[in-house]
């Protein structure tokens, strides 16, 4: 993807970002650590949630249909 500009989001990406973010006390989240990323080459908006004290991180979002496609072997 490098090169080509914007992309749609990764989801995993968003998550480890957050949570490094919060780790090294860059960002400022709430109560429930969650906070809200936007993305502006899809117009969406996903909320992530990290549970500390599982060591969980919830992505939450609406799902799009990127590609259809056959491949004929």
């Amino acid at each position: 993807e490098r090169g080509v500009g914007l992309t749609a989001s990764c989801g995993t990406a968003g998550c480890a970002v957050k949570v490094a973010a919060v780790r090294r006390e860059l960002l400022v989240a709430d109560k429930f650590h969650t906070i809200t990323l936007h993305n502006p080459p899809t117009q969406q908006t996903l909320m992530v949630k990290w549970d500390k004290t599982r060591d969980q991180v919830l992505l939450h979002g609406p799902v799009m249909h990127e590609f259809e496609g056959e491949l004929s072997l």
